[in-house]
């Protein structure tokens, strides 16, 4: 089973519950995680969501904000 299956969260407790791993397999998995800090990218929720959702989350319509 590869490791990004095995240790996902959404199975994490039944894998544990069922002996695919351990606690000390999953310390290990943890420990050895690349550090990510710094490597993102901001972004605002008005440049990802469509454009008639915007009206739904702000309560303003982006035409309006505009001009």
């Amino acid at each position: 089973m590869a490791d990004l299956f095995k240790f996902d969260l959404r199975l994490l407790e039944r894998h544990m519950r069922h002996g695919v791993i351990n606690d000390r397999e999953y310390q290990a998995f943890l420990r050895d995680l690349p550090d990510m800090e710094g490597n993102f990218e901001e972004v605002s929720i008005e440049d990802m969501a469509p454009k008639n959702a915007t009206k739904k989350l702000t309560g303003e319509d982006p035409k309006d904000a505009n001009g």
